[in-house]
């Protein structure tokens, strides 16, 4: 297997590549990487060719870690048939080759949790609440590409609760970039209300931005009269659409303000081509007490499936480095979750 790094100039059809293939996703095109260069991580995007044909591509987000080295991390990737496990084995390698000070190359790839665990990763640690960097459990809606049928599959009290925001006056559109400042409002309430961590404006203005720019993303508000109750940040990749952020405030439920929002974004992704829908993290088992309980129930009323990824891997690239640094990273981690829970604060 050949690892070809390509550079600007290949962006296209480095997208290309992973918005077709069946084990893409949004986190692996180039804008994400993008985001994430401006916060810490360095980009570095490969196609991989085998025998001239073109099999994948993995974009590797790459950072220093001091006194360790380099991590390496594919968020949902690498954008490789996990069936091919001497594919797997030789992309580690060819990393390790690629990067000498990398200590650990870790990812998470779409790979189902039945499925075999590539030769040469270990499991990673599963972390916090959605067990891992990125959900390992999530909610998947299949798109058809026809928004009737597809609305014929939602759950029924789902199909009430979307006409009955229409009838209470409820309207959705797509924002446009000063919108980005209400979102943002409605985002810090819903993280008090939830009990969970922000990161910066920042970083949040720069996803909307990068992905509105490229034509790869929407920013969807809904609400009646001039008051946006609800709002949600879609990404698509061509067939594959991810739910990035979704945010209300308290005034949402009563008007169902939240469905009308949710069922604009699908139909939103369906107009850009996406074949799946991806709602992201969601409670690993329905009923109980989780705290994620009632954000499966919204979930999985809108014709979703349930897909439950292996979840993190980890490539040893230099084995004491690694060994250490998985035991001081769950430290590290809680640190940086205590310092989180100060970001959800109203905006000055």
């Amino acid at each position: 297997m050949e690892i070809i790094e390509v550079l600007e100039d290949r962006r296209a059809e480095f997208d290309a590549v992973v918005g077709t293939h069946i084990w893409g996703d949004v986190l692996q095109g180039w804008t994400w990487g993008e985001v994430q260069g401006g916060f810490g991580w360095q980009p570095h995007r490969f196609l991989l060719q085998e025998y001239g044909r073109m099999i994948g591509a993995v974009s590797v987000l790459r950072r220093e870690v001091p006194l360790f080295g380099d991590l390496l991390y594919a968020p949902r990737g690498p954008v490789l048939d996990p069936a091919k496990r001497a594919q797997w084995r030789e992309l580690s390698h060819k990393l390790r080759r690629r990067f000498p000070r990398a200590f650990a190359f870790i990812c998470e790839p779409r790979l189902d949790e039945e499925g075999k665990r590539p030769p040469g990763f270990l499991r990673g640690r599963r972390r916090g609440l959605f067990q891992g960097i990125q959900p390992r459990i999530v909610a998947e809606i299949p798109l058809s590409g026809d928004t009737d049928r597809d609305f014929s599959r939602l759950h029924q009290k789902c199909r009430y609760n979307v006409r009955l925001a229409a009838r209470r006056g409820v309207s959705a559109r797509v924002g446009a970039d000063p919108d980005r400042a209400t979102f943002l409002r409605l985002l810090q309430i819903t993280a008090r209300r939830a009990g969970f961590g922000l990161r910066s404006p920042r970083f949040y203005s720069a996803v909307m931005q990068a992905f509105s720019d490229e034509g790869q993303g929407a920013l969807l508000l809904a609400g009646r009269g001039e008051e946006d109750c609800a709002g949600a940040f879609v990404a698509t990749l061509g067939r594959h659409a991810v739910h990035l952020y979704g945010a209300s405030d308290d005034a949402a439920r009563s008007n169902m303000t939240s469905y009308a929002c949710q069922w604009a974004a699908i139909t939103w992704a369906t107009a850009q081509g996406a074949e799946r829908y991806d709602m992201t993290g969601m409670a690993p088992t329905a009923g109980g007490t989780h705290r994620l309980s009632g954000l499966r129930r919204f979930k999985m009323q809108w014709g979703a499936v349930e897909r439950r990824y292996i979840g993190p891997l980890d490539a040893p690239l230099r084995w004491p480095q690694y060994l250490l640094y998985r035991i001081a990273e769950p430290i590290a981690a809680r640190i940086s979750l205590w310092r989180t829970r100060f970001v959800a604060r109203p905006a000055q």
